[in-house]
């Protein structure tokens, strides 16, 4: 603006002056002298001249810079990626993708990156990793999720997935070293939990599936329909018809209809009277072993147990009539162990970790 007030002013300086001279040696009736010609039609043409010049020249400006900055783009892209293999991602927007087990993403200088679920770790052998929310800055950090980190200038940081799977989110220059461990696809199993082993078990032997896709749920209560499920998994899925369920509350269209017809049929499962299944109730500790029981009486041969062997647990008043063969044989079997306070919390739901940690236990 300021560079156009001075081109005007310089202009209509020049231009005042001719018209003095001009006017001086010449007359009234000569248009190309005339103020009003001037006024009307001179200045705004040339006005209209510098208003052109000045927006070509910012229009101009700012083409080279936009190709400059898509030069930096291909030599960089150029320099990092295409020499390399497809380990490496540059990515200009948010990517959010999934990693499982001791995969290792390596990050360089300006990236930055977000947890957004399971377990991780970020290291710098040189530079520094700042962690934007809280302004601290580290060569090392374990991850919480939903704060934002970034690589510092000249530096490259190492991320290792520490749980099964983790939603992991970057900008930047990334490259990819896949942990080619036997992991579960979820962000909320990791090898610290005592019920690691058996969740990865009743994975990989397709018993089990996660509530979602990324989530197990070590702590979720197991239904009636689940378990029955799971044991006609256990049982290689023979063929069934699932109308032969004969309960009322069970839809031969649901999901868990076969299921719960062949352990019916086998005997593994019984309704709740009156042809009602209620597939959806809570299993506890004792039905659980129930069930387990009743499998094994029909898949196996049956050793006999002793009753001394509940007798160090301290609750075992709580165990129900039509429970205890089963409590007495699970326990013996090492399928059930009690609390470190010395309970076998026969009433308490089976957690889906309990049933993981039961299930390989029997199957082992």
């Amino acid at each position: 603006m300021n560079k156009r007030f001075i081109a005007l002013s310089i202009i209509l300086t020049i231009l005042i002056f001719g018209v003095v001279v001009v006017a001086s040696g010449g007359s009234q009736s000569d248009s190309l002298i005339s103020l009003s010609y001037l006024k009307d039609v001179f200045k705004p043409s040339i006005s209209e001249d510098i208003d052109q010049t000045i927006f070509n020249a910012y229009d101009q400006h700012y083409s080279d810079i936009e190709q400059d900055m898509d030069n930096l783009k291909e030599d960089f892209q150029r320099e990092f990626t295409n020499e390399y293999d497809d380990r490496y991602d540059f990515s200009e927007q948010f990517k959010i993708q999934k990693y499982l087990a001791e995969d290792q993403i390596m990050l360089h200088a300006g990236s930055s990156f977000l947890l957004f679920e399971g377990l991780a770790d970020a290291s710098s052998s040189k530079g520094e990793i700042i962690d934007a929310t809280s302004g601290n800055s580290s060569s090392e950090f374990n991850l919480q999720c939903n704060r934002k980190y970034i690589v510092a200038e000249a530096s490259s940081v190492k991320l290792t997935v520490r749980s099964d799977a983790a939603l992991l989110g970057y900008i930047g220059l990334a490259e990819t070293i896949d942990g080619k461990q036997k992991v579960t696809p979820f962000t909320d199993i990791n090898k610290d939990q005592w019920y690691y082993d058996a969740v990865q078990f009743v994975y990989h032997e397709k018993l089990f599936n996660g509530i979602s896709e990324n989530h197990f749920s070590a702590q979720g209560n197991v239904t009636r329909a689940m378990l029955a499920t799971v044991l006609y998994r256990m049982a290689s899925e023979p063929p069934i018809d699932p109308t032969d369920a004969l309960f009322t509350d069970v839809s031969a269209d649901s999901w868990y209809a076969s299921g719960i017809a062949w352990s019916h049929q086998e005997g593994i499962v019984k309704g709740m009277g009156n042809l009602i299944f209620a597939p959806n109730n809570h299993v506890t500790r004792q039905q659980l072993a129930v069930m387990l029981y009743r499998y094994a009486q029909a898949h196996s041969d049956m050793e006999q147990t002793h009753a001394d062997v509940l007798d160090s647990f301290k609750d075992t008043q709580f165990i129900e009539n039509w429970a205890w063969d089963a409590m007495l044989w699970a326990v013996n079997e090492g399928i059930i162990t009690g609390d470190t306070q010395g309970n076998l919390n026969p009433n308490g739901p089976a957690t889906r970790a309990e049933t993981a940690t039961m299930l390989k236990r029997f199957m082992e």
